[in-house]
C-alpha cells in the first residue's frame, strides 16, 4: 500500500513504528488520492478493532475475577487461557461419571 503514495509522504511514514504508523495513517488529511484514502481506512479499522479486542479482554478478565479469581495469579495464565479452562472444566448436564 505505501508504494501508491507520494515518495515524500511514504519516507515519513516508514521510519514510524507501527502504532506511531497506525495513529499517522488514520489522521491522514482525504486529498482525493485513493491509496491514501485507503491507508486511512485500514489504519482506522485497525484502531477500531484493536478497541474492541481491549474490551472483550477487560470482559473476560472480569468474568474470570469473579468467579475465579485464583486462576489469573498463576503465572502464565492470562484471561484467555483462564477462561479457556473454565469453559472445558464445566461439566455438560448428563455427561456426570461418562
Amino acid at each position: 500500500m505505501l508504494l501508491g503514495i507520494d515518495p515524500a509522504l511514504r519516507e515519513t511514514l516508514s521510519k514510524l513504528s507501527n502504532t506511531a504508523l497506525i495513529a499517522a495513517c488514520a489522521d491522514l488529511p482525504d486529498a482525493g488520492d485513493s491509496a491514501v484514502f485507503t491507508l486511512r481506512l485500514l489504519a482506522r479499522r485497525i484502531q477500531q478493532l484493536t478497541a474492541e479486542v481491549k474490551e472483550l479482554t477487560r470482559r473476560v478478565t472480569k468474568a474470570v475475577r469473579h468467579d475465579h479469581p485464583q486462576l489469573l495469579d498463576i503465572t502464565g495464565v492470562g484471561p484467555d487461557s483462564a477462561a479457556a479452562l473454565l469453559v472445558a472444566g464445566r461439566r455438560q448436564p448428563g455427561t456426570a461419571g461418562q
